[in-house]
């Protein structure tokens, strides 16, 4: 009896718990124009990584395109705000799209929460290594900032 409910709770935790986390990222999906977004960050961003010698281009597109996502305030740039508080994307780069989702606001903090647990695919997948260093610190921080109705300025 007792290996007939040992197999049962392994069986369970097998099939059950992981569906449960899948269905944290039932629609992992971003609309085409904030994957566009996106892209004119990531890549330039990646590039600059790989290509030390032409750094200075690549991080000027990298920089102009996040400059245009901060500078347009709509829901297409809210979203690339709430996937790019949620990767790494270089500290004060990071600190300044922080600042950015906490300006516009409580409507902000359902997207970086959904994000928080499953972070929507971009279509340039696998993301380079520097991506991946990660912490939900930024966007925690943003979601506090918002509730507590901080002012925010990145260059402080």
């Amino acid at each position: 009896m007792k290996v007939l409910l040992r197999l049962l709770t392994a069986l369970t935790i097998i099939f059950l718990v992981p569906n449960s986390y899948a269905s944290e990222c039932i629609d992992t999906s971003l609309r085409p124009p904030v994957i566009e977004l996106l892209e004119g960050v990531i890549v330039p961003r990646t590039k600059a990584i790989q290509d030390k010698e032409k750094f200075a281009k690549y991080y000027g597109q990298f920089s102009t395109q996040l400059a245009y996502i901060q500078d347009n305030i709509n829901p297409d740039t809210d979203e690339a705000i709430a996937y790019l508080i949620n990767i790494h994307i270089g500290d004060q780069s990071l600190k300044d799209i922080s600042c950015e989702a906490v300006r516009r606001g409580e409507r902000m903090i359902p997207l970086i929460k959904r994000y928080q647990q499953c972070l929507p695919q971009t279509g340039l997948e696998p993301l380079h290594e520097y991506f991946k260093s990660r912490s939900t610190s930024h966007a925690d921080f943003a979601i506090r900032d918002i509730n507590n109705k901080w002012h925010c300025d990145p260059e402080e």
